[in-house]
């Protein structure tokens, strides 16, 4: 698991620009998986796409918040960075006081469901 410390350095590297409540969680929720190694390929409309086997390159976290209410970001583990493998998409909706996080696997794994206040 990542150190807080660590997520917090990150987060203050990033600088987001933040509207609410709900994007300093998401964006939370997303350094924290950066710490982990988790690298990030596609951020916003781009990760919602299936993008299958396809060749993916690290992205900015640029646009991560363009969507109302809601975040998306798309990830492959750092172990098979940049050759492809296993890809990681992670969806956020805010709903009220909660955030409603699902991750899903490039497998056929069930998805983790996380929901936050």
């Amino acid at each position: 698991m990542a150190s807080s410390s660590a997520v917090l350095a990150l987060i203050r590297t990033a600088r987001p620009a933040l509207r609410n409540a709900a994007d300093a969680v998401a964006f939370f929720v997303h350094a924290a998986l950066a710490c982990e190694g988790f690298v990030l390929v596609a951020t916003g409309e781009a990760a919602q796409r299936d993008v299958g086997n396809a060749r993916v390159c690290e992205a900015s976290v640029d646009g991560w918040n363009a969507l109302a209410d809601e975040y998306a970001f798309r990830y492959v583990s750092e172990a098979v960075f940049p050759s492809g493998g296993k890809q990681y998409q992670l969806k956020a909706l805010a709903v009220g006081s909660k955030l409603l996080v699902d991750v899903a696997t490039s497998s056929q794994e069930p998805a983790a469901h996380l929901e936050l206040r």
